[in-house]
């Protein structure tokens, strides 16, 4: 999903190539293809599964005309229907956001809501460093701050169990 191709030896207005494209990879076949693209190139973004869709999250990428050159932190989401190989926009987060690690382990799924631990957020690339938790229930398709000092490691990476504490995911 996305990516940068960084542009090694390059002046420093020559900024690195971002992506829009998305391959998906068939095991049996030992062949990538590739897919609809998405609305917006990024990278460094958040990505999760809900409900058979793959949902990507904020990143560093280029908004509205500008194809990938002119980099900001995104507060948009894509919704990608592998279905129907179509992308839909999803719910805005609160703010922007970039993820704080390329592999976006602090994103996951409980019990059909998707949960958004830590990230940075700010109009810039290197902003203020949240513990926040947000929720997002595809019921209401609105994000809600669950936790605001959550107590987590600086590395941000989380493994989230839907079955030790349903009811109290977060300590007070």
């Amino acid at each position: 999903m996305g990516g940068a191709q960084l542009q090694k030896d390059q002046p420093d207005d020559d900024p690195d190539k971002l992506s829009n494209r998305v391959f998906q990879f068939d095991p049996s076949k030992d062949r990538w293809t590739e897919c609809s693209r998405m609305k917006y190139s990024r990278y460094r973004c958040g990505t999760a599964v809900l409900n058979g869709e793959i949902y990507v999250l904020g990143g560093i990428g280029c908004d509205g005309a500008d194809r990938g050159q002119s980099r900001c932190c995104l507060s948009s989401v894509e919704i990608y229907s592998p279905d129907t190989d179509t992308w839909r926009a999803g719910p805005a987060l609160p703010t922007t956001l970039l993820s704080l690690r390329t592999n976006a382990t602090n994103i996951g799924v409980v019990e059909g809501k998707l949960y958004l631990c830590g990230y940075y957020k700010g109009a810039g690339r290197h902003e203020i460093i949240t513990k926040e938790i947000l929720e997002l229930d595809p019921a209401d398709n609105v994000w809600t701050v669950v936790e605001r000092r959550a107590a987590m490691h600086d590395s941000y990476d989380v493994c989230l169990v839907a079955n030790l504490n349903p009811r109290n995911l977060f300590t007070p």
